[in-house]
């Protein structure tokens, strides 16, 4: 079979990795302005001892020092033996803290706190919120969240975050979840088109679409290949049979599983910083939206936030900032989301 590093498809998907690590951000900067990370450290301790503080100043101090990559937790309890986030929640309104937080703490623990009220809310937001994270991340990642999650639950309920899933999904929706859960997808870029032809056939001859525990063909398309091989194998299933891929889905399979089909097929062919401003808009009207916005918007803040910010101008015709403006949010919340929208925008372009 012949490799080629490059694929066909939308030129937006090309954009990126599926998921890159958190030093990318970091590393896509310039240099950061001259900064004495301890005199910094020492001033928002001053700040935070205080009877009553500045939320938009602590606000911005936390930001400015996460923007660099610094482990601004751990410097903090090194210069001054006291836990930054204890502090910040005792002083700090919750919407506020738990941006912050998000932001300090990153995207794999953030992931796991969400997803631990998501499943203690048990609402009809729960699966939406279990497929986003799920469907955003890559192996290691999974794999850091699934740790995390543990750690987070309220004592007493100590189960990793696949075998609280497992225990509570069932079906073909719950072999979906385990399956990726196991975090086998392929991050490269390669393709093989004598492979993608070849599953694409098979595809196009199937009458029996289940999601088995076997190792079907249609579990190695959608749960390992890569997302320029499973964009690949989407033309050439359209090529031989005259109809998208999304039909079969959409005749096949239903409900939670349909969907999670539905989104994978659009992150393969629309790029991953696009499907996030999509569920961004998306849920703008939905009970669980400022979840969803302090967890992309907070937590992808040094992976893929910057292009996220550029695809949501691109498709929806304003900007990210714009939403969160007018979006109805308390007014620190809003300034401080928008505070890191700018934060990622400016360094985006400073080194464009």
């Amino acid at each position: 079979a012949v490799v080629s590093t490059q694929s066909t498809g939308n030129a937006k998907a090309e954009m990126y990795n599926f998921n890159q690590p958190e030093e990318a951000w970091t590393e896509r900067q310039r240099p950061p302005p001259a900064m004495n990370v301890d005199d910094e450290l020492r001033e928002l301790h001053a700040l935070l001892s205080r009877k009553a503080i500045g939320e938009g100043e602590v606000s911005a101090m936390i930001v400015k020092l996460a923007s660099p990559g610094h482990d601004v937790i751990t410097l903090f309890s090194e210069i001054h033996q006291q836990d930054l986030l204890e502090m910040l929640d005792k002083k700090l309104p919750l919407e506020t803290f738990r941006i912050l937080q998000c932001l300090l703490q990153g995207y794999s623990h953030s992931s796991a706190q969400l997803l631990v009220r998501a499943i203690q809310d048990n609402d009809h937001t729960t699966i939406d919120q279990v497929l986003m994270v799920l469907l955003c991340s890559s192996p290691s990642q999974l794999a850091e969240i699934d740790s995390a999650y543990m750690k987070c639950s309220a004592p007493g309920a100590k189960k990793s975050l696949s075998e609280t899933l497992n225990e509570n999904l069932m079906g073909e929706f719950q072999r979906f979840i385990s399956a990726i859960m196991k975090g086998e997808r392929d991050l490269g870029n390669a393709t093989d088109e004598d492979l993608a032809k070849a599953e694409a056939r098979i595809l196009s001859k199937s009458t029996d679409f289940k999601w088995t525990d076997e190792d079907n063909v249609f579990n190695e398309v959608f749960i390992k290949r890569n997302m320029s091989q499973l964009r690949l194998t989407f033309h050439h299933y359209t090529e031989d049979t005259g109809s998208d891929i999304t039909d079969v889905i959409l005749e096949e399979f239903s409900l939670h599983l349909q969907k999670a089909l539905l989104n994978l097929v659009y992150i393969a062919e629309n790029g991953l910083p696009t499907f996030l401003a999509k569920l961004v808009f998306e849920s703008k009207s939905k009970t669980h939206f400022l979840n969803v916005l302090i967890w992309i918007i907070a937590s992808r803040f040094k992976l893929d936030l910057a292009e996220l910010c550029q695809m949501f101008t691109i498709k929806y015709d304003m900007s990210i900032v714009n939403l969160v403006e007018n979006a109805g949010l308390p007014i620190e919340t809003s300034k401080l989301l928008i505070r890191i929208c700018n934060t990622v925008i400016t360094a985006n372009n400073n080194c464009g």
